[in-house]
């Protein structure tokens, strides 16, 4: 069966991602980060599906002030691309709208 593209987001790249967010923001919580993220819906998600429940993962576990988790993704999105690189600019588009610069 061919791989299907959803399936770049899976228990090893979201504990990377986990763990690279740690790395420059000591006070996330990696395992729950991890384990709210697979939680009993993760296999029946498509790619979009997957992407926004990232998302909003990341919203539950960075900073509450939208200037200070987008100073966090910034250190960690250089070292991602493509694909999973999607979750960065979709945290953008649902909590950034609302943002006066």
């Amino acid at each position: 069966m061919e791989d299907l593209l959803k399936n770049i987001y899976n228990q090893t790249s979201i504990t990377e991602l986990a763990i690279a967010i740690g790395l420059v923001y000591i006070p996330f919580k990696v395992e729950e980060f991890i384990h709210f993220i697979i939680d009993d819906t993760w296999e029946n998600l498509e790619l979009k599906g997957r992407t926004r429940h990232i998302t909003t993962a990341l919203r539950k576990y960075l900073p509450e002030n939208y200037v200070e988790a987008v100073a966090i993704l910034d250190k960690v999105v250089k070292n991602y691309s493509e694909v999973f690189g999607f979750v960065f600019p979709d945290f953008i588009e649902v909590y950034g709208q609302d943002e006066v610069y």
